[in-house]
């Protein structure tokens, strides 16, 4: 990471923008951003397309249900509603990344017999403030 770092990169704060950038032209590459992001801008024409790292790190999205919601079975009926196939398909439909075993991403061909790991989020989440900031200790442009 400090050689990365040692690169004078630019930071800029929201993957849907890093990748707007690209495709204008305005950075040659980005490090991190979205694939969805980047396969949507491809099929409209944008010029640009991903190379995967191996292994290719996912990013988990989570749902929740807040403590002492006002209405807490209404809210798990709506957990139930997101995670079902017919949902999820909607959720595909909108450059999303399902969750449920029997509806394919249009990135799961493109990923077919690529290392793919997900990274351990509860563990991240306790360590989230100490890793970032080791992070802006090497990363000095990212505030």
């Amino acid at each position: 990471m400090q050689k990365l770092a040692e690169q004078n990169m630019r930071f800029v704060r929201g993957r849907r923008l890093l990748t707007e950038l690209v495709a204008a032209g305005e950075f040659d590459m980005a490090v991190e951003t979205n694939l969805n992001t980047v396969l949507g801008m491809a099929q409209q024409g944008a010029p640009v397309w991903f190379a995967p790292m191996k292994p290719l790190y996912l990013r988990p999205s989570f749902l929740f249900l807040a403590q002492g919601a006002q209405h807490p079975y209404g809210g798990a009926l709506f957990i139930d509603y997101l995670l079902s196939e017919e949902a999820q398909k909607i959720l595909v439909a909108n450059d999303r990344m399902p969750a449920h075993p029997r509806v394919a991403a249009r990135e799961t061909q493109l990923l077919k017999g690529i290392e793919t790991k997900m990274p351990d989020a509860l563990d991240i989440g306790r360590r989230y403030a100490a890793l970032g900031k080791k992070y802006l200790e090497i990363f000095t442009g990212a505030r």
